[in-house]
């Protein structure tokens, strides 16, 4: 069996991240801060997870600092005083902390307790680099949220003593790490000092493969009738959260990068002749194509690779520029890597 992902589900809540910037505040993932003003929801592009950290002044961390004076409660029992907006992993507690009454004591989540019992954080793995490394499979939440293991003054002098051999690696611009960590790109062995495991993280190098037969380079579709091809080009009440890649109709559609074909991705959900598409993952990207007609669903693709063909386009909407449709799964903008 393989996922369907519908275009619909993904774009929800695909707002600007103005509505929050303007506020002073910063869209982030709320599961790995602790924002001392709280966490307002809606008016952060990304997932359910993706929420704005309100701005806290000089005068809210002083009032922030005071009330803490009064958490031993909730310090006591192993939780954490916040406004309760912010994210908790198990429950609020009420009561147990100073301040207002939406400051509250958030328990330690005991879905998490095999990761924190080690001494190590769950957390979003794609935005920390842990010396000591990343374990899977403790931690609750998605498949990014992993345990952070802890790292001790041993830990920390070895990975500075192993650092000095490092410039195999960094000489090419890659980072050493543990290979558990999260790499945007691909690990190379032999380039870094320390353990076999602590291997040298390269950043992909970003341009993909021409995603359509016929078209010398991938080309984003201008304006006609219909609305334009651009990221966050403008679609009624959200915005175009890809970019649309022209491509005839019944063309060859080419992987624009080595990795692994992960399930159906439909556009509508309406079963046009258009609705259909493929999730592909690897490289350091994650992305859907819609408007194909996958060979299958699952398995492993090479950039440049077959992956389908374009579906009939014009009988879904007359005049309009054909194209496949590439984006995100992360909705970030992908245009760079054209």
């Amino acid at each position: 069996m393989f996922a369907v992902i519908t275009f619909s589900t993904l774009l929800s809540a695909a707002l600007a991240d103005t509505a929050c910037t303007n506020k002073g505040g910063k869209c982030v993932d709320y599961r790995n801060y602790k924002c001392i003003a709280g966490v307002q929801t809606a008016i952060c592009n990304g997932d359910t997870y993706r929420r704005c950290c309100l701005p806290c002044d000089a005068t809210c961390v002083a009032n922030d600092k005071s009330w803490s004076a009064n958490d031993g409660a909730c310090t006591g029992k192993g939780g954490v005083c916040q406004v309760n907006s912010n994210y908790c992993g198990s429950s609020y507690s009420s009561g147990l902390c100073g301040g207002p009454t939406n400051r509250q004591c958030c328990m330690k989540s005991a879905a998490d307790s095999a990761c924190t019992s080690k001494g190590g954080q769950c957390v979003d793995y794609r935005n920390y680099k842990c010396i000591a490394g990343v374990e899977t499979g403790i931690c609750s939440g998605d498949t990014y949220r992993r345990c952070c293991l802890p790292c001790d003054a041993t830990c920390i002098a070895n990975d500075k003593s192993w650092s000095t051999n490092d410039g195999g690696c960094t000489s090419k611009g890659g980072v050493c790490q543990l290979n558990s960590n999260y790499c945007d790109g691909s690990y190379s062995s032999g380039l870094c000092g320390g353990p076999t495991q602590r291997q040298c993280c390269s950043k992909s190098s970003g341009k993909w493969a021409t995603t359509c037969a016929g078209q010398s380079s991938n080309r984003v579709r201008g304006c006609d009738s219909h609305g334009c091809g651009h990221y966050n080009a403008p679609r009624g009440s959200r915005l175009h959260k890809g970019v649309d890649v022209i491509c005839n109709d019944g063309s060859v559609v080419y992987a624009p990068f080595t990795g692994t074909k992960q399930g159906q991705a439909k556009p509508y959900g309406d079963g046009s002749v258009i609705d259909n598409g493929i999730k592909i993952s690897g490289s350091g990207f994650c992305v859907l194509i819609f408007y194909i007609n996958p060979d299958s669903y699952t398995g492993s693709i090479s950039k440049g690779q077959r992956i389908g063909y374009m579906l009939p386009m014009q009988k879904k909407y007359p005049g309009i520029t054909s194209h496949i449709h590439i984006q995100m799964c992360d909705l970030k903008d992908p245009t760079h890597y054209l």
